[in-house]
Protein backbone atom coordinates (compact mmCIF):
# COMPACT_ATOMS: atom_id res chain seq x y z
CA UNK A 1 0.00 0.00 0.00
CA UNK A 2 2.80 2.40 0.92
CA UNK A 3 4.62 1.53 -2.30
CA UNK A 4 1.54 2.37 -4.35
CA UNK A 5 1.23 5.73 -2.58
CA UNK A 6 4.90 6.51 -3.25
CA UNK A 7 4.52 5.53 -6.92
CA UNK A 8 1.47 7.77 -7.22
CA UNK A 9 3.32 10.71 -5.68
CA UNK A 10 6.30 10.20 -8.01
CA UNK A 11 4.04 9.97 -11.04
CA UNK A 12 2.19 13.15 -10.07
CA UNK A 13 5.43 15.09 -9.62
CA UNK A 14 6.73 13.81 -12.98
CA UNK A 15 3.54 14.91 -14.73
CA UNK A 16 3.81 18.31 -13.03
CA UNK A 17 7.47 18.68 -14.04
CA UNK A 18 6.70 17.67 -17.62
CA UNK A 19 3.96 20.31 -17.82
CA UNK A 20 6.27 22.98 -16.41
CA UNK A 21 8.90 22.16 -19.07
CA UNK A 22 6.36 21.88 -21.88
CA UNK A 23 4.74 25.30 -21.42
CA UNK A 24 7.90 27.40 -21.98
CA UNK A 25 8.97 25.12 -24.85
CA UNK A 26 5.71 25.65 -26.71
CA UNK A 27 5.93 29.41 -26.10
CA UNK A 28 9.49 29.42 -27.44
CA UNK A 29 8.44 27.42 -30.49
CA UNK A 30 5.64 29.92 -31.23
CA UNK A 31 8.04 32.86 -30.80
CA UNK A 32 10.59 31.29 -33.18
CA UNK A 33 7.84 30.56 -35.69
CA UNK A 34 6.59 34.16 -35.51
CA UNK A 35 10.14 35.50 -36.02
CA UNK A 36 10.64 33.23 -39.02
CA UNK A 37 7.35 34.41 -40.56
CA UNK A 38 8.35 38.04 -39.98
CA UNK A 39 11.72 37.48 -41.68
CA UNK A 40 10.03 35.79 -44.64
CA UNK A 41 7.71 38.80 -45.00
CA UNK A 42 10.67 41.20 -44.93
CA UNK A 43 12.66 39.22 -47.52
Amino acid sequence: MLLAKAAGAIQASLVNAAYMFQAPLSKAARAVDALRAKQEDAA
